[in-house]
């Protein structure tokens, strides 16, 4: 286990526990990642170069990169056009976030069972060259679990690998490559609660929660750091006017 705190930037790889993946899908794979590649950006994907993968309606060109604040950016174009309510004038179509976590079936007792999100698929270890080449990993199998926010469009992805090399790298949430996503909750000292029951901890000074100023009233806030290094923004909604 790796540690990093003060502002110093974070080194994982797509494999390691905490590891950030901002996921766009793009009509024209070939402009955007040669404008990249001009930035200087980093390609992660073995051979640097776009791979191959999928079946049938899913089959898709990927290529990923890192970008300067350490965390990773997968780009896909489909070989069949997906179902999208973009312009037709723009070249990103979608856009999701995936954290890679130590095990995909903890991370979905916490986020589902505990939190509320829902699971699309059943998540199963795989064995693709192909899939492991484009994310940069020599080897191994991989299984992603889908899960979507309920009441909103987010989809947070959730990946684990088996049989590859992996580290897992502790930092703060001022590093460079440290992530935070915010979540309105009904009760924040429950999934305060929740996530401390699946190794979370509370990293907000003094260890709990705080009230800000929203208008004419406050919220209550606290920020959560999850088993894998994601910090997550507690936000309770206040209760509805009567």
């Amino acid at each position: 286990e790796i540690s990093a705190a003060n502002g110093k930037p974070v080194e994982r790889r797509l494999q390691d526990p905490g590891a950030i993946t901002l996921l766009a899908t793009v009509r024209d794979l070939d402009a955007t990642f040669a404008r990249l590649k001009r930035l200087g950006a980093p390609v992660v994907s073995r051979g640097g170069a776009p791979v191959h993968v999928g079946q049938g309606a899913q089959q898709a060109r990927i290529v990923v990169v890192k970008d300067p604040g350490g965390h990773f950016v997968e780009l896909v174009q489909y070989d069949q056009p997906q179902p999208s309510q973009s312009p037709a004038t723009a070249n990103v179509t979608d856009v999701r976030v995936r954290l890679t976590v130590e095990d995909v079936d903890s991370a979905v007792r916490l986020y589902r069972d505990a939190l509320g999100l829902r699971l699309l698929n059943e998540p199963r270890f795989v064995e693709d060259a192909a899939g492991s080449s484009a994310l940069g990993v020599d080897r191994g199998q991989y299984r992603v679990a889908f899960l979507q926010v309920p009441t909103s469009g987010l989809m947070l992805d959730l990946v684990d690998f088996k049989g590859a090399d992996r580290k897992t790298v502790k930092a703060g949430i001022q590093d460079f490559g440290s992530t935070r996503m915010q979540i309105r909750v009904r009760d924040a000292d429950a999934a305060i609660a929740a996530f401390a029951k699946f190794g979370g901890t509370v990293a907000s000074t003094g260890g709990k929660s705080v009230e800000l100023p929203a208008g004419n009233s406050t919220l209550k806030v606290v920020i959560v750091r999850d088993p894998n290094n994601l910090f997550v923004v507690l936000i309770e909604s206040p209760p509805p006017a009567r």
